[in-house]
C-alpha cells in the first residue's frame, strides 16, 4: 500500500471526526459541509484506485488551485463561515489576527502565484514539490492564526483540508 493511499485513509478518518464534531456541536450546514468533504475524499480514493497517482495528482493540483483562486480573487471581500473571528473580509480577518495589511497582500500574492503554478504543474511536474512545500507553510500559518484567536474547529477545516491534501501529494514521493 502506498504512502499516499495511507495518507488518504488518514484524511478520511480526520474528516469523519470533524463531521461528528460538526454534527454534535455546530449547525446542520457545517455537518453537510463535512459530509461533502467525506464524499470528496471518497472521490479522490476512487480516482486513485482506478486511474492511478498521476490522475490523482492532477486532480488535487486543480482542486487546490481553484480553491485558492476562489478565496483570494472571488471571495476576497465576502463573508464566509470560515473567516477568523467575526471578520467579514480577508482584510478584517488579517486585522483580527493582529497582522499588518501589507502581509495580507504578500500572502495573497503568494497564494495566487502558487495556485497558477499548480495549474502549470499539471504539465511541468518538477515545480509541484516547491508549491506543495510553500503551501504547507502557509496552511500551517493559517491554522496557527485560527488557534491564536480561539476559533471553532470548523473555521480551520479549509486550511486543514488543504494541508492534508498537500501532505498526501508530498507523501507520494516517499
Amino acid at each position: 500500500m502506498s504512502t499516499s493511499l495511507i495518507m488518504l485513509i488518514i484524511f478520511h478518518s480526520i474528516l469523519l471526526k470533524v463531521s461528528r464534531i460538526s454534527f454534535a456541536s455546530f449547525s446542520s450546514i457545517n455537518f453537510f459541509f463535512s459530509v461533502f468533504l467525506l464524499n470528496t475524499t471518497n472521490i479522490f480514493y476512487i480516482i486513485y484506485y482506478f486511474c492511478g497517482m498521476t490522475t490523482l495528482t492532477i486532480t488535487l493540483n486543480l482542486v487546490i488551485a481553484i480553491t485558492l483562486l476562489n478565496v483570494w480573487l472571488i471571495r476576497y471581500n465576502k463573508q464566509t463561515m470560515y473567516r477568523g473571528g467575526d471578520a467579514n473580509s480577508l482584510a478584517e480577518e488579517f486585522s483580527m489576527y493582529g497582522l499588518p495589511k501589507w502581509l495580507m497582500y504578500i500572502v495573497g500574492s503568494m497564494k495566487i502565484i502558487i495556485a497558477i503554478l499548480l495549474i502549470v504543474g499539471v504539465w511541468l511536474t518538477s515545480i509541484n514539490i516547491y508549491c506543495y512545500i510553500a503551501l504547507v507553510i502557509l496552511m500551517l500559518g493559517a491554522i496557527i492564526m485560527h488557534l491564536k484567536v480561539k476559533d471553532k474547529i470548523i473555521k480551520s477545516v479549509p486550511a486543514l483540508s488543504i494541508l492534508t491534501l498537500l501532505l498526501i501529494l508530498l507523501g507520494k514521493d516517499l
